[in-house]
């Protein structure tokens, strides 16, 4: 069962701290990818779908993925992930930069992640995105099933007669066990009177961890 919890936090000078001050660490990323190199780029599986005259390719001035236009037809192009070891119960995010090339075009991407080779057996990650000019710093999480060897799949959709799609930075982190508590609910925060640095922070703890089971008691 839910429970209400209250908390008095003491507001000090240096009560806020960065993920530098509080020591925290990038220890828990298990893929990254800036595509610095035409190596990188060539460790990813490219799919031309509609077998057209563009595809993904590698841009070495810039150092990122990107796919050009078609001036015809619906891009449907497929750039996809080494294998990436990924364990069974645990919640990973998955981000990534994109952006189109031009302002005055859309270009369209989705996400996806599976086994094997065959992007057309994977599970949705990001469904179909409109992508604008200027760098869109983009995300979701995903629980893993079962222990093994996973992909992570960008389909560029751009309809006809756009620019450039493009795609950099991509990371893959542990962030959780699908165990864990789910978030709090129903958080406030109530300031000290008269301007006393001390506030009542409450919220409704939760019921149930992240993959949807119940859970017994919090600690």
């Amino acid at each position: 069962m839910s429970s209400l919890t209250a908390l008095i936090v003491t507001v000090g000078m240096y009560a806020q701290m960065s993920d530098t001050d509080s020591g925290a660490k990038d220890d828990k990323t298990v893929y990254k990818e800036t595509f610095d190199t035409q190596e990188a780029f060539d460790t990813f599986i490219i799919i031309n779908a509609n077998n057209d005259k563009v595809t993904w390719r590698y841009n070495k001035n810039e150092k990122h993925a990107e796919c050009y236009y078609a001036s015809k037809e619906t891009n449907d192009d497929w750039l996809i992930t080494p294998e990436i070891s990924l364990k069974a119960g645990k919640v990973y995010q998955v981000s990534f930069d994109t952006w189109a090339s031009g302002s005055y075009y859309t270009e369209k991407l989705s996400v996806w992640y599976g086994q094997g080779k065959e992007p057309s057996k994977y599970d949705v990650l990001l469904p179909t995105l409109a992508i604008k000019y200027g760098v869109a710093s983009l995300s979701n999480t995903v629980t893993i099933k079962a222990n093994g060897n996973y992909r992570i799949a960008f389909h560029a959709e751009s309809p006809a007669n756009q620019y450039a799609l493009n795609l950099d930075n991509i990371v893959v982190k542990e962030i959780a066990s699908a165990a864990a508590p789910a978030a709090v609910t129903f958080m406030t925060a109530t300031p000290g009177d008269k301007g006393e640095l001390k506030a009542t922070v409450s919220f409704t703890s939760p019921e149930k961890a992240i993959d949807g089971n119940a859970i017994s008691s919090l600690t």
